[in-house]
């Protein structure tokens, strides 16, 4: 099954045949794609674009680890979008 990621960094998006929550961008490089499951996700022209989108589909749970830490950079990015 293929999911959709979407990079919280660049706005990048692709579909992928993983189950990971978060992946290294192709584009940027950075760790900061994120499993989108099957959402379809709007072109992002600006760092505004990115932090309307991951307010909507923002959940808790998506990006915990298995022993529940979070991956540093791709969490330092989250959340300095909410600051």
């Amino acid at each position: 099954m293929e999911y959709r990621f979407f990079c919280i960094n660049c706005g990048y998006t692709d579909l992928y045949d993983l189950d990971d929550e978060v992946i290294r961008c192709p584009k940027c490089g950075k760790e900061t794609m994120m499993n989108v499951g099957n959402l379809p996700v709007p072109i992002m022209k600006s760092k505004r674009d990115i932090k309307k989108f991951l307010h909507k589909i923002l959940n808790p749970d998506w990006k915990d680890n298995d022993d529940g830490s979070d991956p540093k950079e791709f969490t330092d990015l989250l959340y300095s979008y909410f600051e």
